[in-house]
């Protein structure tokens, strides 16, 4: 039976060849829903009429795996057999919300690839009580410019202090790690001590100065990391994959995340504790690693790195900067991008846009992931207002609001208090006889006054829906958009039982 085509769903979704013909960026013909199944007991009915590219003889075919999942060289011949040319983690749940309702979908698989110069390498060192991967780098063969952004956490970690000077000096960078499971945060001198060990260690291993070698950490906050467990586990064999890298510094994260185009490799880590406010000069968790190789037409070394630092702030401002979870800002929330200039030469046009489509694909996955999420939530604000992003946190951070989405209630009342709460706060005025909100494309508040609208089949279509998209105009010419999540009781559980 053909699906009836309403709108087309966009897709682009990490993926991983199994096949050596499939390189860089193709489009998806058709997957198989392997998520609940053996690879061995292929049995599946195509649903390509979902896929945009069914007909297309360049596309190919993709299973969904679950998250973890990993085949084994039997199972790839097998999948091969069957014309299935690479898997993926992350292509099953849009898919099926898309045909949920109606939607065709344009589905393009992204082959990650590293840079030149860089390569990966993940550990079990037992930070983690579960023992899986928990300590994770990033080297490269030549020493690199970088550029960062970090938390504005008073509270934060050592490694962010350290990072932010070795930033502010100009230092390059060889070797870039992070833990998982220990934040190393508000440990004092066990934990300073902790840092340059592991550091210095590091330092000697890959054959680079101590200045060429940065850490982040992330984990719980207070308990002093164990440097003899890194140091020991740095001589045991890793993994030098691009799935073990993203695995290895996630915390109560539920899947990897993984973006890549063709100048950027960028991996990202957060569920809870999500709320960032990043940038240079002020300087669960948020981190993300992005590698390049790239030049930049007309740019020395020196300009490359001024230009990077400003192109990352205004990427993280419209991404990372623009999500939340909790309204909780971390102590260790950090942003790197590190350049190898090794590769081809591009315009800084299209560093910046590919930069942007990175962090904003990772911001999006990290909001996807919140801890007990069951909606999303896309709040775009029409206004002039010079802190409309920050008004735009603070809606999606009201447990009342977070609630009413959760609970599939189109309370308007809840957006509008605490649109009045931050005026106040902010003490700037609000003219609410000029202002219009809209869920979906139903108007329920207009001119100071709810709007005529039919709550139960509003209510209906924000429980079939997975994103839920809300438009508050206030006045103005420019266009905010922040994204946020409900708030469950899986979220409260996650959290109330995090260190125990």
């Amino acid at each position: 039976m053909s699906i009836q085509i309403q709108t087309i769903k966009k897709l682009r979704v990490t993926t991983f060849a199994l096949d050596e013909s499939v390189v860089g960026e193709i489009k998806i013909a058709d997957h198989i829903n392997l998520t609940g199944e053996s690879i061995k007991d292929l049995g599946f009915i195509p649903v390509s009429d979902l896929y945009l590219d069914k007909e297309n003889p360049d596309a190919i075919k993709v299973a969904c795996l679950k998250e973890g999942v990993k085949p084994t060289k039997e199972e790839k011949a097998k999948l091969l057999e069957h014309g299935i040319k690479a898997y993926s983690y992350e292509l099953i749940k849009p898919v099926l919300e898309a045909a949920k309702h109606s939607r065709q979908v344009e589905a393009t698989a992204v082959i990650p690839k590293l840079p030149k110069t860089f390569s990966l390498e993940t550990r079990a060192c037992q930070i983690k009580e579960s023992g899986a991967l928990d300590f994770a780098l990033i080297k490269s063969s030549k020493s690199c410019i970088w550029s960062g952004v970090f938390t504005q956490n008073k509270a934060r970690a050592f490694c962010v202090e350290r990072n932010l000077d070795l930033l502010k000096v100009g230092e390059k960078v060889k070797v870039l790690a992070c833990n998982s499971g220990n934040a190393n945060a508000c440990t004092g001198e066990l934990g300073e001590q902790a840092h340059w060990e592991i550091c210095t260690a590091l330092s000697e291993n890959y054959d680079a100065n101590s200045q060429e070698v940065m850490l982040a950490s992330t984990g719980v906050i207070g308990v002093p990391l164990s440097s003899a467990k890194i140091i020991y586990n740095l001589n045991q064999e890793a993994d030098t994959s691009i799935g073990a890298f993203a695995q290895g510094i996630l915390t109560t994260d539920t899947c990897r995340k993984i973006s890549a185009n063709k100048s950027f490799m960028g991996f990202a880590k957060g569920s809870g504790m999500i709320n960032p406010q990043m940038s240079a000069p002020k300087s669960a968790t948020m981190l993300a690693f992005i590698i390049t190789d790239k030049k930049i037409v007309d740019m020395d070394e020196d300009k490359t790195k001024v230009f990077m630092q400003k192109a990352l702030q205004e990427a993280c401002d419209k991404s990372f900067n623009a999500i939340t979870v909790d309204g909780d800002t971390s102590t260790n929330d950090s942003c790197f991008l590190v350049n190898s200039r090794e590769g081809e030469e591009i315009s800084k046009e299209e560093f910046q846009e590919d930069l942007r489509q990175i962090t904003q694909d990772l911001a999006y996955k990290i909001v996807r992931d919140g801890e007990g999420v069951t909606k999303l939530i896309k709040l775009t604000i029409k206004s002039d207002l010079a802190r409309a992003r920050d008004l735009g946190k603070f809606i999606l951070n009201s447990p009342l609001v977070k609630t009413a989405i959760h609970g599939a209630d189109p309370n308007w009342g809840r957006v509008i208090s605490s649109l009045g709460q931050f005026a106040a706060q902010e003490d700037f005025d609000i003219n609410l006889s000029q202002a219009q909100m809209q869920i979906f494309d139903t108007v329920v508040f207009k001119e100071g006054i709810t709007a005529e609208y039919d709550k139960a089949a509003l209510s209906k279509q924000m429980q079939a829906n997975f994103e839920v998209e809300i438009e508050l105009s206030l006045g103005g010419n420019l266009t905010t958009t922040v994204i946020g999540n409900d708030l469950s009781p899986e979220y409260i559980s996650i959290n109330a039982d995090y260190t125990t």
